[in-house]
């Protein structure tokens, strides 16, 4: 089954809607400390092999480091987040 452009990425307010991850998507806080903004998103696990969303992994785990309890956090900017992630949708999916 091919995977809709739409699906890979569920984003405010429709992720507020949902109280748990649906099948398939993995749940992620995005947010820069300097912003002081948060947002949560679910991600479809085919965007987790992606080399823009590796990167995005490998800055959460330098600044965190691999023990975080909870929701996946990652440090970035919620703009600069939905930007990668609409680019790479649009190349690869």
């Amino acid at each position: 089954m091919k995977t809709n452009h739409e699906s890979l990425i569920i984003s405010e307010p429709a992720a507020k809607r949902l109280t748990k991850a649906p099948k398939g998507y993995v749940p992620i806080l995005v947010g820069d400390e300097g912003d002081k903004i948060e947002e949560r998103f679910f991600v479809h696990i085919k965007m987790l092999r992606d080399p823009s969303i590796i990167e995005l992994f490998e800055k959460a785990a330098e600044e965190f480091g691999y023990s975080q309890v909870g929701i996946l956090r990652i440090p970035c900017g919620v703009e600069q987040f939905r930007r990668t992630v609409g680019e790479r949708r649009r190349e690869r999916y």
